[in-house]
C-alpha cells in the first residue's frame, strides 16, 4: 500500500464510528450497536492500518480512548492494544513527541491521573512516579542525542606546538585556520541547553532516571532504548488499569454526557439560556466521591479521613455551619501540603476555617470567572500567589429533611496551575448537574431545578454590618421544589459592635473644674462666691 492511499485510509476509516460520537452512546443499545461497527471495521485488511486510524480518532476526543478501551470486546482490545504497543517507538531514530504511540501514552496517563475516583495512596504514588518517569524521558532523550551528536565527531589533534623556550617560560603556537577553531570548541564540554517543562537540565533528566551520561554509542544506544522500554511498559499498564470494572462508571461520566433524549437535551439548552442571564447563579456539585468538612468533632485537622467514619467527611472541631466539600485534587492538594509543608498546610486550613464561619469578605469570594460557565467560580486569597477555588452548592441531609448551602473547593492552586485540567474540573463537576434522576444519591433527595436551584445558591443573609459579617448557610425544606426562601430565617449576622459615641457633657466638666483647687497664681476664692466667668476650657469631642 502507497503512502498516500495509507493517509486517505487512515482519515476515512474511522470518521463515522459510533463509539467515537458520545452522544449515540446513552444506552445499552447504542452502546451494543457501536461495539459491532468497530469490530466490523476491525476485521477488514489491513487492520494494523485501521486499528491506528480508530485510535488516532480517538486521542482527539476528550475521554474518548480511555472509553474505547473499557468497553471494547475482548478480541478488539487484543487488536488495538498490539496496535498501540506496536506504534511505539523504542529507538532514537523512531521516538518523537508527536508520533502516535507516544501520544497514546500521554493521553491514557493524563486521563488516568485526573479520573475522579477514590483511589488508595499506593495507587496515587505509583501513577505519580510513572507521570514523572514519562515526563522526564523528552529530556532525557534529548541529552542522550546530543551526547551521542558529539561521540560521532572524528577525532581530531591539533598541531603540536613549537618546543617550549626553558628560558623564556612561554611557547609559541601555530597558527590554526577558521575549521580547526570550530572543531576545537565543539570538543570542548558544555552543559546540554535541552530543559523539560519542570525546568530540569537533561543532565538531571537523566540522573532522575538512574542513568549517567554515556561514554560511547553503544552504551548512549543502550540507553535509549532502557528508557523507551519502561515508557512502553507503562503504556501496558495503563491498558490493563483501564480495563478495572471499578473504574467503568467514572469512564462513561468523563465521556458521555449526561442528558440521554432529546427533550432533556432541550430542556437542558433553556435551562442553562436562564442561568446564562443570573450573574449569582451557581452550579450543582455531585459529592458522592467528595469530602465534606463538618464541624461536629473533636478531632484534629489531619484526621479527615477517619475509617470509623463516613470516608467523605473531612471532621474537624474549630469549623463553622458552613460544610466544605473537596474536590479529589483538593483533596490530594492538601495531603501533599500536610506532609511537606506544615506552614502552608496550617494557611489553607486557617483559609477553609474562615469560608466554614461564612466569612464572606472581599479577599475570600472575588470573582475567579464566570463568562463561559453557567455560573460563577470564586477565589479566596491565601498568600501572594496561592489561591482557594470554589463555588457554593446545594447538599441535602435527608436525616433532618433540609437542603442546605454548602462550599465547594475546586483546588489550593497557584497563577502557574491554573490550566486547562482545572477548567476540565469545573466542567465535568457542572455536567454532573444533569444526573438528576439517574440513580445518583444526592439527587434523589434535591429536588430543586433551573432557576431555583441557581438562586438558592446565590442565596446570601442579608444585613451585614460593622466589621467581620459571619453569614450562615441557608436552608430549605427537600419537599419544597419552587421556594426560594429560606425554609426560616437564618440566624442574624454576627457582627462586630459597633463603639457607642463617646460625649463629653460640658456643663458637668465645666462645674467639677470650678469646684477644683485655685489656680498658682494666688488669688482666693471666697467659699459661695460665684466663679468669675472664663472662656471654655473643653471641647465637645466624638469619639467613633
Amino acid at each position: 500500500m502507497g503512502r498516500k492511499e495509507r493517509t486517505k485510509l487512515l482519515r476515512t476509516s474511522a470518521l463515522n464510528l459510533r463509539i467515537l460520537s458520545p452522544d449515540t452512546l446513552h444506552d445499552e443499545s447504542g452502546v451494543h450497536l457501536a461495539l459491532e461497527q468497530l469490530s466490523a471495521l476491525l476485521e477488514l485488511a489491513p487492520v494494523k492500518v485501521r486499528a491506528e486510524a480508530v485510535l488516532t480518532q480517538a486521542i482527539g476526543k476528550a475521554g474518548a480512548l480511555p472509553y474505547l478501551i473499557s468497553v471494547a470486546t475482548e478480541q478488539d482490545l487484543n487488536t488495538l492494544a498490539q496496535t498501540a504497543l506496536s506504534l511505539f517507538p523504542i529507538t532514537q531514530e523512531t521516538w518523537s513527541e508527536t508520533c502516535t504511540g507516544w501520544r497514546i501514552l500521554t493521553s491514557l496517563l493524563e486521563s488516568a491521573m485526573f479520573l475522579p475516583v477514590e483511589t488508595l495512596d499506593e495507587h496515587q504514588r505509583t501513577l505519580r512516579e510513572m507521570h514523572q518517569h514519562v515526563e522526564t524521558t523528552p529530556s532525557a532523550l534529548l541529552a542522550l542525542a546530543s551526547a551521542q551528536a558529539d561521540l560521532d565527531l572524528p577525532l581530531y589533534d591539533p598541531p603540536a606546538s613549537a618546543p617550549a623556550d626553558l628560558d623564556s617560560g612561554f611557547s609559541w603556537n601555530v597558527k590554526q585556520t577558521q575549521r580547526e577553531r570550530k572543531q576545537a570548541a565543539r570538543r570542548r564540554p558544555v552543559a546540554d541547553p535541552s530543559l523539560d517543562t519542570d525546568g530540569l537540565s537533561g543532565v538531571s533528566a537523566l540522573s532522575v532516571l538512574g542513568y549517567a551520561l554515556p561514554t560511547s554509542q553503544h552504551q548512549a544506544e543502550e540507553f535509549v532504548g532502557r528508557i523507551l522500554t519502561s515508557c512502553q511498559a507503562i503504556l501496558k499498564r495503563l491498558l490493563l488499569f483501564f480495563r478495572r470494572p471499578v473504574l467503568q462508571e467514572a469512564i462513561r461520566s468523563m465521556y458521555i454526557p449526561i442528558t440521554s433524549d432529546p427533550q432533556d437535551a432541550i430542556e437542558l439548552e433553556e435551562s442553562l439560556a436562564d442561568l446564562m442571564l443570573d450573574d449569582d447563579s451557581l452550579t450543582d456539585i455531585d459529592t458522592e466521591s467528595d469530602t465534606l468538612v463538618d464541624d461536629h468533632s473533636s478531632t484534629t485537622d489531619s484526621e479527615y479521613l477517619d475509617g470509623n467514619r463516613s470516608s467523605s467527611h473531612f471532621y474537624d472541631e474549630g469549623f463553622g455551619p458552613w460544610r466544605l466539600v473537596l474536590s479529589q485534587r483538593a483533596r490530594g492538594d492538601l495531603r501533599e501540603s500536610e506532609r511537606g509543608d506544615a506552614h502552608m498546610y496550617s494557611i489553607w486550613v486557617k483559609k477553609m476555617r474562615e469560608l466554614s464561619h461564612g466569612h464572606f469578605s472581599d479577599d475570600n469570594q472575588k470573582r475567579f470567572i464566570d463568562r463561559g460557565f453557567i455560573t460563577p467560580v470564586f477565589e479566596a486569597k491565601m498568600t501572594r500567589d496561592t489561591r482557594l477555588i470554589y463555588q457554593i452548592d446545594l447538599e441535602p441531609d435527608p436525616p433532618s429533611s433540609l437542603i442546605r448551602q454548602v462550599i465547594y473547593i475546586y483546588s489550593f492552586s497557584n497563577h502557574r496551575q491554573v490550566d486547562k485540567r482545572l477548567w476540565n474540573a469545573i466542567g465535568h463537576k457542572m455536567l454532573l448537574e444533569r444526573r438528576k434522576g439517574k440513580g445518583s444519591s444526592k439527587w434523589d433527595h434535591l429536588s430543586c431545578k433551573g432557576r431555583v436551584y441557581g438562586k438558592r445558591c446565590s442565596y446570601r443573609a442579608l444585613g451585614m454590618g460593622y466589621g467581620e459579617t459571619v453569614i450562615p448557610p441557608g436552608e430549605w425544606r427537600i419537599d419544597d421544589e419552587e421556594g426560594v426562601a429560606p425554609v426560616k430565617s437564618p440566624i442574624s449576622p454576627q457582627t462586630a459592635k459597633r463603639p457607642k459615641h463617646l460625649t463629653i457633657d460640658l456643663a458637668a466638666a465645666q462645674a467639677q473644674l470650678d469646684q477644683s483647687s485655685p489656680r498658682k497664681s494666688g488669688v482666693a476664692r471666697t467659699p459661695g462666691a460665684t466663679p468669675a466667668k472664663s472662656a471654655p476650657l473643653l471641647r465637645a469631642y466624638t469619639f467613633a
